[in-house]
């Protein structure tokens, strides 16, 4: 029997699914020895039965034309192919190929089944069009002969304005060029090419591609076009360019925290230094008093600065963590600002720069001019600002002040800083308020700090409702810019603040509790001694209870206590616990709670618990005696 016929042998249905959608005629055949009887035909067989058609196929292949093709699973190893090559077998399919796979290596003799070719090859699309991704195919000339509808969108062009054309027809001189040579290598070396590219579509939106080239074979072997398939990668490509950003900006905080971390080590340990050395040296002696005095009021300045060092580090965790809160209150402005002016102008005298000027410029000239806000984080802001202002200038002045303007039709006050110091370098502007960043300065100067307390301002501006800016001049000198909303009290409001004022203005600072009894809460003796120290000028009797347990057990021996200083982190029962525990049977007697827990959730833990008032440690002397007086004066 000689015959054209392409013969299956123990092949899977999705194989002749795959054959019955391109119009290949074939002839399933189960029994070996009928190809005995044919001769110039074509066998389709998996690899796996190979083994036990061995030498048979081998016989048949000898003696006759035929062309033996092997499907072969993933993985299939090289010594494999090349045994079933001596076996007779001309070309290998993968289990998962398709049509255009098949038609590039069936030798196809009968005229039906070369009309099938033909027809898949020039009239593809009842196939390819049910495929998203563009497809097209070209003759050996680099014409388009088929395409489907994806292509047709992708070239936002008509079928009829691309069949018969060329590359040069659909794109640019330049695009063309690259998509003729790879075509030519393609049809000429027989070769599998992909390169990727940009696109746009009718949106003008860019699409990044990626489009893979296969040679299309005759029956005789040789190359008669090529097949195109176009893969979308936009998203894979944006994909990969944020993981790079991400990795990127990773790598940039890694470094900044870095170089954070060792700069924090230098910032506590500079003041550390001058706290442990000038403490030792109150211990000679041979110290008179003049020095002595210049030891303490070192200790005193570093010791604020170490303070105002671990004040920023908790500030940022509250940042991060979203536990910041704002506080609506009246602000007198001018007094305010009059009262930071007063700070650092003794301020700039410890830093050494007395021979800068200081100056402070108002938009109103009315003292009780008001707004309702934080004055806290005012004064927070300003603070950082000023401070920076003062550290980077070397001479010259730095003012201060506000302004009115209105954004959105809503009033605004606009607060300025400005100096006539070393200034920014313009590259170097959009990165000032970023955390963990330190602007250098100056080639000649190191100049302290921790790169934070920008981006802690940056947040609090933030968080009362404005927007901070920086105009600089490198050598010139530096302008911060903050604004925030205007918003007035009522006249009640107003009032009542009048009166708080002035009762606070006439508070006496001599304090005799002398028939008072308070109990202390703490188990650092080291506080302890503190707190009696700050207490002994008041005469009040004093009793330490070093736990919580031991308040409670004092309280119910002695509930006669006019009021408790409550320390939170104490063995066996806590601050918090020994609170509500002597609140329940004991409302009357107020309790402070002071501690060394900072964050906004300690605070509303303990007046949960029922304390009266919560200050945080260091404990400042006379803010402490004063909240005392509220309730024993």
């Amino acid at each position: 029997m000689t015959n054209d016929t392409l013969f299956l042998y123990k092949v899977s249905s999705e194989f002749e699914q795959v054959l019955e959608s391109g119009g290949i005629a074939y002839k399933v055949i189960n029994d070996i020895y009928f190809f005995e009887q044919i001769d110039n035909s074509t066998i389709l067989t998996c690899a796996e039965v190979m083994n036990e058609t061995e030498y048979l196929l081998c016989r048949l292949t000898a003696s006759k034309k035929i062309t033996i093709i092997a499907i072969i699973p993933p993985g299939f190893l090289t010594y494999q192919k090349e045994m079933l090559f001596e076996c007779g077998v001309k070309h290998f399919l993968r289990n998962d190929a398709d049509i255009y796979d098949l038609l590039s290596v069936l030798p196809c003799r009968d005229p039906h089944t070369k009309q099938a070719v033909k027809e898949a090859l020039l009239m593809p699309e009842s196939l390819i069009n049910k495929l998203s991704s563009p497809i097209f195919i070209k003759d050996k000339n680099r014409r388009y002969i088929a395409c489907n509808d994806a292509f047709c969108e992708h070239v936002n062009k008509p079928r009829e304005a691309i069949i018969g054309r060329m590359s040069s027809n659909l794109f640019s001189n330049k695009k063309s060029q690259i998509f003729d040579e790879i075509d030519r290598i393609v049809l000429e070396e027989g070769q599998d090419r992909q390169h990727t590219g940009k696109t746009a579509s009718r949106d003008n939106t860019v699409h990044n591609v990626i489009i893979k080239k296969t040679p299309l074979y005759a029956t005789d072997g040789t190359i008669r076009g090529l097949i195109g398939v176009i893969t979308d990668v936009t998203e894979l490509k944006n994909k990969e360019k944020q993981h790079r950003e991400e990795k990127n900006k990773a790598k940039n905080s890694d470094k900044l925290k870095t170089s954070f971390l060792s700069n924090m080590s230098h910032e506590i340990r500079t003041p550390m230094n001058a706290i442990v050395g000038f403490s030792q040296l109150l211990t000679s002696p041979s110290l008179n008093d003049e020095r002595k005095k210049i030891y303490i009021e070192q200790i005193n300045t570093n010791a604020d600065q170490l303070l105002k060092l671990i004040e920023d580090i908790i500030e940022v965790s509250k940042i991060e963590a979203g536990k910041i809160s704002v506080l609506s209150e009246i602000c007198y402005i001018n007094q305010f600002l009059d009262d930071i002016y007063t700070s650092f102008e003794a301020h700039k005298g410890i830093m050494g720069k007395s021979g800068l000027e200081l100056r402070i410029t108002k938009a109103h000239a009315d003292k009780n001019f008001t707004i309702l806000t934080d004055r806290y984080r005012l004064n927070q802001i300003l603070s950082n600002l000023l401070a920076n202002a003062l550290k980077f200038t070397e001479s010259g002045f730095v003012e201060f002040g506000y302004s009115e303007l209105e954004i959105d039709n809503e009033k605004h006050l606009e607060f300025f800083v400005k100096d006539t110091g070393l200034g920014i370098q313009s590259e170097k502007l959009p990165y000032v308020f970023d955390r963990f960043s330190k602007i250098p300065a100056s080639k000649t100067k190191l100049y302290g700090g921790t790169g934070i307390g920008l981006s802690i301002s940056k947040s609090l501006v933030e968080l009362l409702g404005g927007k901070i800016y920086v105009e600089s001049e490198e050598n010139q000198g530096t302008t911060f810019y903050f604004t925030i909303p205007v918003k007035h009290a009522e006249q009640e409001q107003i009032d009542q603040s009048v009166a708080k004022k002035n009762i606070t203005t006439t508070v006496e600072k001599k304090y005799n509790w002398s028939r008072k009894n308070i109990l202390i809460a703490e188990d650092e003796e080291m506080n302890y001694l503190y707190l009696q120290e700050v207490l002994k000028p008041t005469n009040a009797q004093v009793l330490w209870a070093q736990n919580g347990e031991e308040a409670i057990r004092e309280i119910e021996r002695n509930p006669e206590y006019d009021i408790i200083l409550m320390d939170v982190r104490m063995p066996k029962i806590d601050g918090y616990q020994a609170t509500q525990t002597i609140k329940h049977t004991h409302p009357e007697i107020p309790i402070i709670i002071q501690t060394a827990y900072a964050m906004p959730s300690e605070r509303e833990t303990g007046y949960a618990s029922g304390c009266d008032e919560y200050i945080e440690k260091p404990v400042n002397r006379d803010l402490l005696l004063n909240l005392i007086s509220e309730y024993l004066d």
